[in-house]
């Protein structure tokens, strides 16, 4: 398993972190769906690495290349209409909440984006340790801002995980922009 080891303090994050009310007013939304199992990592990722959870999209490799190669520049495909606008805005600045949902279940928690990785070195996922192979190479850093009580209460217990259902919430696989605001 990864593990960061210690994270440094962001003025930026902490300004962001002071007024929950205006972060959540002011922040560009993101859900990101997977199974019980990946969440299941995720969430005993951030037991680890004191609050902070790692998430990640299925790309492959080529999919990477291309979307940072001229080919995307002149034909923005569809595989990268939606990595664009998450990356675009992370650079600029704008404060990313995630929210995690998981397949079946609902809504567990949500976190502030803080840090933004390219791996395709290192194994995280069960699916990737299984197929030795990395899957989710686009990957994102987030401090857990709300876990559900279910999920506290349960942490070794993921079976026993409920979650928030929300109304139009997009609920396929991976990472989709939330445009209209839920909460």
């Amino acid at each position: 398993m990864v593990v960061l080891g210690y994270v440094k303090d962001s003025p930026l994050i902490n300004e962001w972190l002071k007024d929950l009310r205006k972060l959540i007013n002011d922040a560009d939304y993101w859900i990101s769906s997977g199974s019980l199992e990946h969440w299941f990592n995720s969430i005993e990722f951030s037991l680890i690495n004191g609050g902070y959870t790692i998430w990640g999209q299925r790309l492959g490799i080529e999919d990477l290349v291309r979307f940072f190669g001229e080919e995307v520049r002149r034909s923005w495909s569809r595989r990268s209409s939606v990595q664009r606008p998450f990356i675009i805005n992370y650079v600029n600045r704008k404060p990313l909440i995630n929210v995690f949902y998981v397949s079946g279940i609902g809504v567990i928690g949500a976190g502030l984006i803080t840090y933004l990785i390219i791996d395709t070195h290192n194994l995280f996922w069960e699916e990737e340790l299984k197929n030795e192979q990395v899957i989710f190479p686009l990957r994102w850093i987030m401090r857990v801002l709300w876990l559900h009580k279910s999920v506290i209460e349960n942490l070794n217990k993921p079976r026993e995980w409920r979650g928030e259902t929300i109304e139009d919430i997009p609920t396929r696989s991976g990472l989709q922009h939330v445009t209209k605001f839920l909460i």
